[in-house]
């Protein structure tokens, strides 16, 4: 009977530990194993049974070991993957609020007639970003500034509710306010480019109400602003229509404008699957909603579980809407005739 050899004795020994103990690691000592096994077949006249226990017994427990590991890297790095996202998350958002607010410009002018000045003054946030506005009322008519409508990087924002009223000979400090989860929601961390429009009226019946839009640069501007990615729907020269998402019978949209001139546009009418569908049913109303030249305005459809009960709908299969859009003075036809001409678009969801 031959002799075994001490090089398969040591691999026997090294795999069978490796192997009791691959679940910690250990396992990668039997790369060792596994050396002293080929030793031990190279040598003659020595048998080869221990050799080949340690040899299989190596090559199990370092497998066994590099599986362990690499599952233990992936569940630390991902955290079985249902928490990265969520820290990630947390950390961009968080992020975000400081970002949000760190921009500067100088100040600017941007209106000085009628006697009525009207400057931005600077960045005045706190922990939501705000623009300091400053306003001059030189006249002797008193008057009401109000924010019509705002842009932030080329995204319309919603409702700006800022509104002062200024008596004639006085003045007045206040802040455009940037709803910060507004901002987050539309992937904006750092302010570059506001575009603000002003209506300025008065209850004087011999005032002229007027109405102006002005853009803002900060020292973050780089001319790179968001550009909104979807499955476009309508094009024309003068709009683009995107549709962005659903959530359930929710749509949400987003209308591009070509126009070099400022637009208030609304939805006139709307349909599903043929069905005349009244929008303030369903606190959805699009109505003078702001849109700057080169910007987006998002909006939503949200179809009633009432309505399609109504209808028998069980599926929303195609949805059909026309939007209409004013300029600042006049009404800005998209297409067809009439004083205020209207584009048809049709939604097939079905198609998607």
């Amino acid at each position: 009977m031959n002799k075994q050899s001490g090089f398969g004795i040591a691999s026997m020994v090294i795999g069978i530990i490796s192997f009791v103990f691959s679940c910690f690691g250990v396992g990668f000592l039997g790369a060792l194993g596994f050396i002293f096994a080929i030793a031990a077949f190279m040598q003659r006249d020595r048998g080869k049974g221990t050799a080949i226990a340690g040899l299989t017994t190596s090559v199990i427990a370092f497998l066994i070991s590099f599986f362990v590991v690499v599952v233990g890297i992936s569940m630390f790095s991902y955290d079985g993957g249902n928490n990265k996202k969520s820290i990630v998350d947390e950390n961009k958002k968080e992020n975000a609020d400081v970002i949000i607010t760190d921009f500067t410009f100088d100040e600017l002018e941007l209106y000085n007639k009628k006697g009525i000045v009207i400057k931005a003054t600077g960045n005045k946030s706190d922990e939501e970003p705000k623009i300091g506005i400053y306003v001059e009322n030189s006249s002797k008519t008193d008057i009401n500034i109000s924010v019509g409508g705002m842009a932030v990087n080329n995204i319309c924002c919603e409702d700006n509710w800022t509104y002062e009223e200024i008596m004639g000979g006085n003045k007045s400090n206040f802040t455009i306010d940037i709803d910060s989860d507004w901002a987050d929601n539309n992937n904006i961390t750092s302010i570059k480019k506001i575009d603000v429009l002003f209506d300025i009226t008065s209850d004087n019946e011999d005032f002229e109400s007027f109405s102006i839009t002005k853009t803002v640069k900060t020292n973050n501007d780089d001319s790179k602003y968001q550009k909104i990615r979807g499955h476009s729907i309508y094009s024309d020269k003068n709009i683009d229509v995107i549709y962005l998402e659903s959530d359930g019978s929710d749509y949400k949209f987003a209308i591009y404008s070509k126009f070099k001139k400022y637009l208030d546009y609304r939805i006139d009418r709307c349909s599903v699957n043929g069905y005349s569908y009244d929008l303030t049913d369903n606190d959805t109303q699009v109505y003078d909603e702001s849109l700057f030249p080169g910007t987006y305005s998002i909006f939503r459809i949200s179809v009633s579980d009432d309505f399609c009960d109504k209808n028998s709908i069980k599926d929303v299969e195609k949805i059909e809407f026309k939007i209409s859009a004013d300029s600042e003075t006049t009404t800005t036809r998209l297409t067809g005739k009439g004083d205020i001409s209207s584009k048809k678009i049709v939604f097939n969801v079905k198609k998607l």
